[in-house]
């Protein structure tokens, strides 16, 4: 019967396959085979170079890059210390096919050897391959909202102004310009912040693409908050209108007031635009003039026009109007020095052509002057130089004399510069 038993092969055989069933079961019973499901697992890329290396750029088509679902199966010891961050879906370049996919493989960073079956909701990357195109565009800032009632935008200037883009042909030919966009609602004083390049397509939409690559994604942006003040205009002239004609009493502009900005302290001393001389000049003229001045050429350092819709350029009109002329009397008493000539008595003798003085202006002006009212002005310096002597001595001297005239009002040029007699006698 022993020998019986050590013998039979079959016995021995079926013997195993027994105790390998009683551990199967008894190893289900302790440790059953199980499943755990991860979502969102985002698929990882090797060898890009595949392409790259071709000037070619992909982009992954139809949400393919993140599985959704991958299932991991083994003992539930092992399956159930998985994690998220445990799970990994690869795909390979060096297996792409002529359709534009990738096959996924899973697989598990711990207990690998114990799992039995990893599985996913989808099995392949789609892919869309084109050429890959670079642009350089010049970075726009853009102000959102509105500053602060009395205040505007001066200039807005980005640390970087221009933006290298590289991505796929198809992308890059849309994109119309590069912009960073910065708020300034309510705003009373510089702004220095930082801003997001945002590309955009010729109709203002954003556009966003995996394939798209940029080494500036932001900018520092320092944006000017001006004060705003309204000033008059004031005008010069220059020149004499022709014989019998005079310069009106005002010169109309439109705008009479502009709106200007510029930093609070720069403001704060201006009170008004002027515009020099030699923008007009009158000589000869019979008639009103009209003309076009550009006011922002004389606007001071640091300020500028404030109005969007106002361009600088003023209509001026310059009224010429026909004068009056009128004899009027100098007294000899109403003339004087305008400083002393040292070391000398001066006594004025008499004024020559006292009564042949004739002034021309407008009306309302020149009837406002009479003999009582019109003084005259030597002036030592001016009649030396007149009479080609360096220095004063005793004796008679005719010298000019230089009307004290309100504006608007000048001598005819027929009437000639009163001239006066002096006598100088040394003081003792």
């Amino acid at each position: 019967m022993k020998k019986k038993l050590t013998n039979n092969i079959g016995l021995k055989i079926l013997s195993l396959l027994v105790a390998i069933g009683l551990w199967l079961v008894v190893i289900n019973i302790e440790d059953p085979v199980s499943s755990q499901s991860f979502s969102n697992i985002p698929v990882t890329f090797s060898n890009p170079s595949v392409l790259t290396d071709q000037g070619l750029v992909y982009e992954v088509q139809e949400g393919t890059g993140v599985v959704r679902t991958i299932t991991v199966y083994g003992p539930r010891s092992v399956v159930e210390q998985l994690s998220s961050s445990d799970v990994v879906a690869t795909a390979d370049f060096n297996n792409l096919t002529a359709a534009n996919t990738i096959p996924v493989d899973f697989n598990v960073s711990r207990f690998p050897d114990k799992i039995t079956k990893i599985k996913g909701s989808i099995n392949t990357v789609k892919l869309s391959i084109e050429k890959e195109k670079t642009i350089r565009l010049v970075l726009k800032v853009s102000a959102v909202g509105d500053v602060a009632e009395g205040y505007i935008l001066g200039n807005m200037t980005p640390d970087q102004n221009q933006i290298i883009i590289t991505g796929a042909e198809s992308v890059v030919n849309r994109i119309s310009k590069a912009v960073a966009e910065v708020d300034v609602t309510d705003a009373t004083a510089n702004i220095a912040t930082y801003a997001d390049v945002m590309l955009l397509d010729s109709e203002g939409n954003e556009i966003v693409s995996d394939s798209i690559t940029q080494k500036v994604t932001s900018v520092r942006v320092s944006v000017e908050v001006l004060t705003t003040k309204r000033v008059p205009l004031s005008f010069n002239t220059s020149g004499t209108p022709a014989d019998g004609y005079a310069l009106g009493e005002t010169i109309e502009s439109n705008p009479s007031l502009i709106t200007v900005a510029g930093s609070a302290s720069v403001l704060k001393n201006l009170s008004r635009i002027d515009i020099p001389a030699e923008e007009i000049n009158v000589t000869g003229q019979r008639g009103d003039m009209n003309i076009s001045i550009d006011v922002e050429d004389y606007l001071p350092a640091g300020v500028s026009l404030a109005e969007e819709d106002f361009n600088g350029k003023v209509s001026v009109i310059v009224h010429i109007e026909p004068a009056t002329v009128k004899n009027v009397l100098l007294y000899r008493d109403n003339v004087t020095l305008s400083k002393e000539i040292k070391g000398y008595n001066v006594v004025i003798d008499k004024i020559e052509n006292a009564d042949q003085i004739k002034l021309s202006g407008l009306d309302e002006n020149v009837s406002a002057i009479s003999a009582a009212t019109l003084t005259g002005m030597i002036d030592p310096d001016a009649a030396l130089k007149s009479l080609e002597m360096s220095e004063w001595s005793e004796g008679t001297y005719e010298v000019p004399v230089s009307l004290d005239l309100p504006e608007g009002v000048t001598l005819s040029s027929d009437s000639e510069q009163p001239k006066a007699t002096i006598t100088l006698k040394k003081t003792e």
